[in-house]
Parts: C-alpha cells; sequence; structure tokens
C-alpha cells in the first residue's frame, strides 16, 4: 500500500524516478539505497558504508546496462534510467536505511508511452496521396483518410488547414492496429486551391507530434 509517484516516459528517452532521501529525525544519515523492480528484483543500490564514506558505491543490475545513474545531489534524489524500452515499465520501489531511524520504502510507477508512426494520407481510392493532390474539380468533393499506426496509449488524431485545426472526430479504421480519421472537402473552392491540409497523432505531451502534409491543385473551370 501507502501512496505511489506516477512517472511517464518515452521509447528511447530518460525516465527520472524520484526518491526523498531526507531523514526522518535530525542528525541521522543515509546508510544505503536499493531500488527494486516488480517488487523483488533489486536492481541498482548506492552504498555510503565502508571506510571510503566519501565516495558512495554505485552499483546497477546487468539488465540495467549501464544505463542508470543515481542522482543524489537533486531535491528530491532521482534515479535516472536512459534509453527507455517498454520492458521497462513497471513499478519501482527505493528503499532507503539511515543510519539511526526505520527504513523507509517509496514506490514509483513508470508507465512506457510508444509515439505513434508517421500518419499515411489516403484519397477516396485508398491510394497514397502525394504531397500535392489533384487536380480536383472545381465545385466538387475530396475525401482524404489519415491512417495511424502504432502507439501506446493509442493516439488522437486531428485534421488542420494551415494553422487551424478543422476536424478531430477520429474512427476505428478497417486496418489492424490502425486508427483514422477522415476528411470530407464538400464543394471546393478556387479559395481552396493550393491550401494545406495536415493529419496530426499525437498520444502523450512529452514528444512533438507525429504529420503528415498534403496540398490540394483544383482545376478551374
Amino acid at each position: 500500500g501507502g501512496y505511489v509517484t506516477h512517472v511517464q516516459a518515452i521509447v528511447r528517452g530518460t525516465a527520472q524516478l524520484p526518491c526523498d532521501l531526507t531523514p526522518p529525525a535530525p542528525n541521522d544519515s543515509v546508510v544505503l539505497v536499493v531500488w527494486y523492480k516488480d517488487e523483488h528484483t533489486p536492481i541498482y543500490s548506492y552504498d555510503t558504508r565502508g571506510p571510503h564514506s566519501v565516495t558512495a558505491k554505485h552499483w546497477q543490475d546487468g539488465n540495467l546496462d549501464t544505463r542508470a545513474f543515481f542522482r543524489i545531489m537533486t531535491e528530491p534524489s532521482i534515479l535516472s534510467i536512459d534509453n527507455i524500452t517498454e520492458k521497462d515499465e513497471g513499478e519501482y520501489r527505493c528503499r532507503i536505511d539511515y543510519s539511526r531511524s526505520p527504513t523507509k520504502n517509496l514506490r514509483v510507477k513508470l508507465t512506457v508511452i510508444v509515439p505513434p508512426q508517421t500518419p499515411t494520407i489516403l484519397d477516396e481510392k485508398g491510394k497514397e496521396v502525394p504531397s500535392l493532390a489533384g487536380p480536383y474539380d472545381e465545385g466538387g468533393d475530396v475525401m482524404l483518410t489519415c491512417i495511424v499506426r502504432g502507439g501506446k496509449p493509442a493516439p488522437s488524431i486531428k485534421w488542420w488547414r494551415g494553422e487551424k485545426l478543422i476536424d478531430s472526430t477520429e474512427t476505428k479504421s478497417g486496418f489492424q492496429s490502425a486508427r483514422s480519421n477522415q476528411l470530407v472537402i464538400r464543394g471546393l473552392q478556387r479559395s481552396d486551391q493550393h491550401a494545406s491540409f495536415t493529419c496530426q497523432a499525437s498520444n502523450n505531451n512529452i514528444s512533438q507530434p507525429v504529420s503528415a502534409t498534403t496540398s490540394i491543385e483544383i482545376y478551374c473551370k
């Protein structure tokens, strides 16, 4: 039980897992810090015991493969893990042994986010649309479908015309493990000539959204 801190990290990014080392009582000090993953496996330790207590010993499990470093000079202290993979997701526990006070345990839940792949824009025939689509007849309609694969959690898909958001209603696509958002532009006018339409997909607020853009060419009568 107890309080759990929630942390998010992006695949191939860095996770920062906090652990407050402050002793509960004055004139007390940290003797040993051990990080565990999924309750039982020790993955990192920071040991101040021994004759050279000025230089504490850092140890990390082989699975971390030098990706981790425990930063004790920050407030709170942070276990920083680089080059995050989906396997790193889970619950971590930081156990702190003090010279006088009872041992303290702090929990951190790490969620690993997998950004979606770059979107693909398809026309009404299901063909991939180049950066300049058309030419379409003036007065006609255009249907563009944005397909986005991958992403954990599932991404949201938005259509923009230039800088203006025009559609954010998405549908489950017929493609497995993909989402889609269909944009229909009715009654093309000359003012639509070379207008740019961007499909943007995002599933987090850490990394930049991914996008694909096409401009429309109109065959003016």
